[in-house]
């Protein structure tokens, strides 16, 4: 019969036991909350089962080899599991092995649509990107194109279906797109050999044409006629050190000038009837002029002059009197509009905020793009299901460090200073404590946790929901995290630095010292050949300290936050801000 005590029962001459099965145990460390599942493996078994590998191989007539403390070739190919453009990391097993849960950071994308007299019309569409710059809407508003990640790839959002794809996989350094009148044709610039030019491809991302002219001057900031068969680029002539509006043809290649000035000019941009083009120009990058080229002459005529800490924005409304443009300050934006026959103007919008970017879509869109922060997902290893979600964005908030139950029903995660768990369903997430909490911990019977709060390491009792405290000198003002084995025989602490003990008659017996780049720390089950190992991330790789040579080994390259399955058979890992499994295949020792 199970004897469960409460916090204040948890008593005896001053010192603190537990009671559980009828015994009492001495200290923390050799409670059974620390024990693997089943029956331990004796030295016997361990005898019987490495006998029975050698004989294995001989009747197979397989070969035997042995292999160097570098395990990396032993391992059998990663499989990738998750293949977004977002970041994942802190991948851990549920209890059966069969899902992985971890953290997604995003960035969510909200687009609200406003009219041209500035009333909000709603929410036109979200969309999830890592990092969404130089971004440009189709006419039709049905997709967005922009540079995420790196900065230097091109992507395509289809908001229609919510889908994003990379839209030139082989090309590097493109930026400036520009979508054409049809929906489909995109311009763009690209940067190489020190000078850059004018590129053309669709949504399909067919092979790109050139269309500026090979020569020692520059063509970036490209937009289009709207007969869709010229395109306006501004040109840098090096030599000359001016700055030109050119119009470039797509049948035939050639390049017409149609303006020069010294100052800087920024986004040409014609009307749509062909009449008139709006450029900026600027001196010091700070203050700029919104000009105006009319009629076959091309007349100039400056139509105002306003402060801006990002380079504006400009686009005609259809009825081409009047020009909307942005003005970009620290933490605001506002779209204004001028009437170009009375050079009248007003503020239509005013947004607070940063990394805010105004795009058009027959009214004008605004783009609000902000960090919403990390959600917790999980992935079939076998990837038979699509992810299961089991918490939302918070703008600014991170959910981290997900925990799953013995049970594999739920899952607990970190957010802000406390702990929270969901099933994974459509009910929103729940706080579990009242107070701030982290660095949780399941026992393998799932009637304990034990985790850091800010009174100190708590061990709680499921069953009876009471909590004793364990040490009341670590609390969640520290950066102090204790990660015990299973096998309750070893605990690796980690600060700055992380240590591995070794758990002796309840006394804590110093073994190792490890330089660990990330508290991502993972202990296997027992294992034949290694005995129960420590796995962390170092240098970028994931290293293992074993129990049997008491030696650290390089496990997995490249690769970082690795945990192992419930049966210490694989390590699921981040590579490349993607979760990954791979099993390792342990050399047979003699």
């Amino acid at each position: 019969m199970d004897i469960y005590k409460t916090a204040q029962e948890i008593s005896e001459n001053g010192t603190e036991k537990m009671i559980t099965n009828g015994k009492i145990y001495d200290s923390l460390f050799d409670f059974p909350f620390f024990a693997c599942n089943g029956a331990r493996r004796t030295w016997l078994m361990q005898i019987t089962l490495f006998i029975l590998v050698l004989l294995s191989v001989s009747f197979n007539g397989c070969e035997v080899k042995f292999y160097d403390d570098n395990l990396t070739e032993l391992s059998n190919t990663p499989v990738q599991l998750t293949f977004d453009v977002d970041v994942k990391s802190n991948p851990v097993w549920s209890p059966d092995g069969e899902w992985i849960a971890y953290s997604h950071q995003t960035y969510l994308i909200d687009f609200d649509v406003f009219s041209t007299d500035g009333a909000p019309l709603g929410t036109y569409a979200t969309i999830n990107a890592e990092y969404l710059s130089e971004s440009v809407i189709s006419p039709d508003g049905n997709y967005i194109i922009g540079r995420t990640k790196n900065q230097r790839d091109l992507w395509l959002f289809d908001l229609t279906n919510n889908t994003q794809q990379i839209l030139l996989p082989d090309w590097e350094n493109c930026y400036d797109p520009a979508w054409g009148y049809d929906n489909n044709s995109i311009a763009f610039t690209v940067y190489e050999n020190r000078y850059t030019n004018i590129f053309l491809t669709d949504k399909t991302g067919s092979l790109p044409q050139q269309i500026s002219t090979t020569d020692s001057t520059s063509y970036d900031m490209p937009s289009w006629a709207t007969n869709n068969t010229h395109v306006l680029a501004r040109r840098y002539d090096r030599r000359s050190e001016r700055y030109e509006i050119c119009i470039l043809s797509i049948d035939s290649a050639s390049v017409s000038t149609i303006y020069s000035d010294s100052l800087r000019i920024y986004k040409p941009v014609m009307s749509n009837d062909g009449s008139m083009i709006a450029f900026l120009t600027t001196s010091n990058s700070s203050i700029f002029s919104i000009n105006i080229l009319f009629g076959p002459t091309r007349e100039k005529k400056c139509i105002t002059e306003f402060l801006s800490h990002s380079i504006p924005d400009l686009w005609w409304t259809p009825d081409n009197d009047h020009l909307l443009y942005t003005i970009y300050f620290s933490d605001q934006c506002q779209v204004r509009i001028v009437n170009i026959n009375d050079l009248t103007e007003q503020t239509l919008v005013i947004f607070s905020g940063e990394n805010l970017q105004v795009l058009k879509s027959g009214q004008f869109v605004l783009q609000k793009l902000g960090n919403k922060g990390k959600f917790i997902e999980a992935v079939r290893t076998d990837v038979s299901a699509p992810p299961i979600r089991y918490s939302q964005p918070v703008n600014g908030i991170f959910d981290i460090e997900p925990v799953w139950a013995p049970q594999g029903t739920r899952i607990y995660f970190e957010r802000g200073e406390h702990i929270y768990t969901s099933t994974g369903d459509a009910n929103p997430a729940e706080k579990w404590l009242p107070m701030p909490a982290r660095n949780l911990t399941f026992s393998a019977d799932g009637n304990y946790a034990i985790y850091l709060s800010s009174t100190g390491i708590a061990l709680r009792n499921l069953l009876t929901d009471s909590t004793l405290i364990i040490d009341d000198q670590i609390t969640t003002d520290d950066y102090f995290q204790v990660f015990p084995a299973p096998d309750k025989k070893w605990l690796a602490t980690f600060n700055w630095y992380g240590s591995i003990y070794e758990i002796k008659n309840s006394t804590l017996v110093f073994v190792r010292e490890f330089d660990a780049s990330t508290d991502a720390i993972s202990w296997s089950p027992d294992l034949l050949t290694y005995g129960t190992s420590l796995t962390f991330d170092y240098g970028g790789d994931i290293y293992m300290w074993s129990s049997n040579t008491f030696d650290f080994v390089r496990l997995i390259e490249n690769a970082s936050d690795g945990h192992w399955a419930p049966d210490g058979e694989s390590i699921a890992f981040i590579r490349d801000d993607q979760v990954h499994y791979q099993k390792i295949l342990f050399p047979i020792s003699e």
